[in-house]
């Protein structure tokens, strides 16, 4: 599980790969991912994140990516993605 708390408003917000705002992350595969669980990259002061993450196993695609996601209206916008394997 994952979430982002505004410091000042104590609001609780869930991050882009979490499953209907539940903040779960998706299941996650082994087989042909990174082997482990996401990778998250931030900045106090930017607005940018960077979620290195394996697949949903839920789903057909089982690639791994990287998902460059921008803050902007009190949401997670997708910037870019790239595979990783």
């Amino acid at each position: 599980m994952m979430a982002m708390v505004d410091a000042v408003t104590g609001e609780i917000y869930s991050l882009p790969l979490s499953i209907d705002d539940r903040l779960e992350l998706p299941n996650l595969c082994i087989v042909n991912s990174a082997g482990r669980g996401p990778d998250v990259e931030f900045q106090q002061d930017s607005r940018l994140m960077v979620i290195k993450a394996p697949p949903d196993c839920s789903k057909r695609n089982h690639h791994s990516y990287s998902h460059y996601y921008l803050w902007r209206d009190n949401r997670w916008s997708l910037l870019y993605r790239e595979r990783l394997d």
